[in-house]
């Protein structure tokens, strides 16, 4: 599922999530929350691809504006959103 959505300051957020439904029980296997600039240019980028293994919170980190990654939690759309509103204020 993809959702952009578009912030009053002009940032826009990107939402992407893939959810496997196995009976009753919802599965969230990978995700990618990334926010723009006005400019379109990426701010911050949280996802769960296996690539950063040497973070204690693999697979779950977040690339930055100076493409550094830093680790993360795991995030959510509800954090996505709330961490977003923090760096654009």
């Amino acid at each position: 599922m993809l959702r952009q959505s578009d912030l009053a300051s002009g940032h826009e957020l990107h939402l992407a999530e893939y959810v496997v439904i196995r009976g009753e029980q919802a599965q969230r296997p990978t995700y990618r929350y990334q926010l723009l600039t006005v400019d379109k240019k990426p701010l911050a980028r949280w996802d769960n691809a296996p690539h950063h293994q040497e973070f204690s919170t693999f697979p779950f980190h977040r690339h930055t504006t100076a493409d550094l990654v830093r680790p993360s939690r795991e995030m959510s759309p509800a954090d996505a959103i709330a961490e977003s509103l923090a760096l654009i204020e």
